[in-house]
């Protein structure tokens, strides 16, 4: 992977990457195809439709790297989510700091046909469906997505089989411990099977100085419905960046 003609606000983040051993070889591939990418585009630029409106200069001129695989303080996590209002559903998995923490999550009575988990009980105990949410998301043309591709450490996975139906909603609920400053990637996946019904509801917040950088491919069947809406953070300290990416598959959608 050559990267020697990368631009000088992209490099911290090239030198930051370092393959784990213990991937399976389809992801490494992936990621370093992702890193590859990252580097080929660089930072957005303002010239971007897209990109108009959004400074990244902060970004640029002092890099917030990968906070990695380290584990969050729990006592600290477990703070953060005391403060949360409107936390009431039975249905509920907490990511700190980028990471699935089972411990504060609750995802065990779920209706019949509804699953959720991290990506990383999906990468190793469902490889095809991890392989499906991540496959072909990275994009030249969105240089974020292919950082995310490169460096994400989790994420979760909702599944709902077809004409499954959650009632209450499912919340996804995003903290940032402020234990270290950096950014964190997380890759979801939400696959819809015809004619179910999903609620998801996703709140961020966090302490410090974090960069948070999500990727989530939303797969729907044919009318397969997802309500959905986000709380966002409020914090001087942070900066966020989303991309969601529907598809309907078309067998599904024939049917």
């Amino acid at each position: 992977m050559s990267t020697a003609a990368a631009g000088a606000e992209v490099r911290p983040y090239l030198d930051a990457f370092r393959a784990a051993a213990t991937e399976p070889a389809w992801l490494a591939a992936g990621r370093r195809e992702s890193l590859r990418q990252f580097a080929e585009a660089g930072f957005p630029s303002r010239r971007g439709e897209a990109w108009r409106y959004l400074d990244l200069r902060q970004l640029a001129e002092a890099p917030l790297l990968p906070a990695g695989q380290r584990q969050s303080d729990l006592t600290a996590v477990r703070a953060l989510l005391d403060e949360i209002d409107g936390l009431d559903s039975p249905h509920r998995l907490v990511l700190a700091d980028g990471r699935v923490v089972p411990e504060l999550s609750a995802t065990a009575d779920l209706p019949e046909g509804v699953r959720l988990g991290s990506m990383t009980q999906a990468l190793a105990a469902r490889p095809e469906l991890a392989r499906r949410a991540l496959a072909g998301e990275a994009d030249r043309d969105e240089p974020f997505a292919a950082l995310n591709g490169a460096f994400f450490t989790d994420g979760f996975v909702l599944e709902a089989a077809p004409g499954a139906i959650c009632e209450r909603p499912i919340e996804i609920v995003h903290l940032a411990s402020g234990e270290v400053a950096g950014s964190l990637h997380t890759r979801s996946l939400v696959a819809l099977g015809a004619g179910s019904r999903i609620w998801l509801c996703e709140s961020y917040t966090g302490d410090g100085r974090y960069w948070r950088n999500d990727v989530l491919g939303l797969r729907l069947g044919a009318e397969g419905r997802l309500a959905a809406s986000t709380d966002g953070e409020n914090h001087q300290d942070a900066r966020a960046h989303s991309q969601r990416r529907v598809r309907q598959p078309q067998a599904e959608a024939a049917g």
